[in-house]
């Protein structure tokens, strides 16, 4: 059978491993991760990453790793 991939949208590739399970890697720019941190404060980490089309547990992650992804906006942008 081997792996599968499938582009969904450009910032998202579905990965299908041989098993059938799906592996997902997701590439999201700092700025968007930075909204979606927003949007999980305003409202809920699962709504967030419901809204978005993200697992929870990144929405989760990227909000304790929020100064690291603030400094690595700045240093793009300088």
């Amino acid at each position: 059978m081997g792996i599968e991939i499938l582009k969904i949208l450009p910032i998202h590739w579905l990965i299908i491993c041989e098993h059938g399970f799906p592996l997902i890697n997701y590439y999201l720019p700092a700025a968007e991760k930075l909204t979606i941190i927003a949007d999980a404060k305003a409202l809920s980490c699962r709504v967030a990453a419901r809204k978005h089309g993200v697992d929870y547990s990144m929405v989760s992650r990227w909000i304790n790793n929020e100064e690291k992804i603030k400094m690595h906006l700045k240093r793009i942008k300088a």
